[in-house]
């Protein structure tokens, strides 16, 4: 993912203008860091803050850190204090993008890959 498809899918279908706008980034220097397909990380975390979306997917889009690096500084957190819709989120996620997930995208043989047992 490059910052443009980043802000295609967090923007949710508004246009560069309402992006800006909605971010409160000034919208030539939107504009101008969009057509290079490089956001600044300031400008990165006001897109996510106005979209409600992770900052960190947006520095790992631009390539300013990695995925690993994303999950290396996650705390361990009980399921129990997660909202619903961050969990259905990540499953979302993780379906998405198959290359990293296969088993989630790919059919079940005849044992159940999670316990080695036969399926019913």
């Amino acid at each position: 993912m490059d910052a443009i498809t980043w802000v295609r899918t967090v923007g949710e279908g508004d246009s560069d203008r309402q992006i800006a706008v909605r971010a409160g980034i000034p919208i030539g220097t939107f504009s101008r860091q969009l057509s290079q397909n490089l956001l600044t990380p300031h400008n990165i975390v006001l897109i996510a803050r106005a979209y409600r979306a992770s900052p960190l997917d947006g520095l790992v889009a631009v390539g300013l850190i990695t995925k690993a690096e994303v999950r290396s500084a996650a705390l361990t957190v009980n399921m129990e204090d997660i909202p619903d819709e961050d969990i259905v989120r990540l499953i979302l996620q993780r379906i998405l993008d198959k290359d990293i997930h296969p088993g989630l995208t790919e059919p079940l043989d005849d044992t159940n890959q999670a316990t080695g047992t036969p399926k019913t």
